[in-house]
């Protein structure tokens, strides 16, 4: 009898060794997880949401870092037209601008800007001054003068 006994105790302690050490491997391996990748790694769940979460036991809640693409270079124009002076009187003049800016990040080709003269002003002379910084800072000024 005490054969058997003594087979039985060993295996009852071996059988308890090793559940502890599962137990306290269990127990690191929750401890280690510091990120969504380690979280991920460790099998828990994830979320369907965007971006992706990974929630542990514990209730310790890893969010997947996201880097968002670079939008590609695109022109965006600004536009913008004064009149100085603004009010006038038969037979005085007026200068009117336009201005056309590019505040986007890519270059703006090919730009034609059509403006109809308001009715009853007539054209007296025109200037085409252009100046060129670096991009995309590209404007071109036009101004005009027009008389009742």
């Amino acid at each position: 009898m005490k054969k058997k006994e003594m087979k039985r105790k060993k295996l009852v302690y071996g059988l308890l060794i090793v559940f502890g050490l599962i137990v306290i491997g269990t127990c690191s391996a929750m401890q280690e997880i510091n990120s969504f990748e380690d979280c991920v790694e460790a099998g828990y769940p994830i979320s369907e949401s965007y971006p992706a979460q990974c929630r542990t036991p514990e209730g310790k809640v890893f969010v997947e870092q996201v880097t968002l693409p670079e939008e590609p270079p695109a022109p965006r124009l600004k536009l913008t037209k004064s009149a100085s002076p603004s009010v006038m009187q038969v037979g005085e003049t007026t200068t009117i601008t336009i201005r056309v800016e590019n505040i986007g990040t890519g270059d703006a080709t090919s730009v034609e800007v059509t403006d109809t003269i308001p009715t009853g002003l007539k054209r007296l002379s025109h200037n085409y001054p252009t100046t060129t910084d670096t991009p995309p800072a590209y404007h071109k000024n036009s101004s005009n003068l027009y008389a009742l």
